[in-house]
């Protein structure tokens, strides 16, 4: 007969590397999903717009 206290540590083990199974596999499968970078509409002379690249002087 198990004690009390390993059983309930096996319970608790159990119920930890069970818990969101199901939302991780489908995490690791899909990923983040893609996004456009520039979605439609958008403005490059908007304040938060990347600004281009400076050409180094030479």
């Amino acid at each position: 007969m198990v004690s009390s206290t390993k059983q309930t540590w096996r319970l608790r083990e159990r119920r930890r590397s069970n818990a969101g199974k199901r939302r991780k596999r489908q995490m690791r499968v899909h990923g983040t999903p893609a996004f456009p970078i520039h979605p439609p509409g958008y403005d490059p002379s908007a304040p938060d717009a990347k600004r281009p690249a400076r050409e180094k002087d030479e």
